[in-house]
């Protein structure tokens, strides 16, 4: 494998199997599995504050007008 700098390294169809590999590995292992499960659960709140509304109004107002 020629290595003409970084963006060569990275197009490399061996070294991103190797990256994914990795990652998966990593993923997928027992510590990993361990860590998510210790992580408190969370509930989506489906109310949004009102300054968040107001602010996500304005956001798709402005959107709307042409360029």
């Amino acid at each position: 494998m020629k290595t003409r700098g970084a963006k060569q390294m990275y197009t490399s169809g061996l070294h991103r199997n190797q990256v994914a590999d990795t990652i998966r590995r990593l993923v997928t292992s027992p510590a990993t599995r361990r860590y998510a499960a210790a992580l408190p659960q969370f509930e989506i709140d489906a109310e949004i504050p009102a300054d968040m509304a107001a602010k996500l109004k304005r956001l798709a107002k402005v959107e709307k007008k042409p360029r």
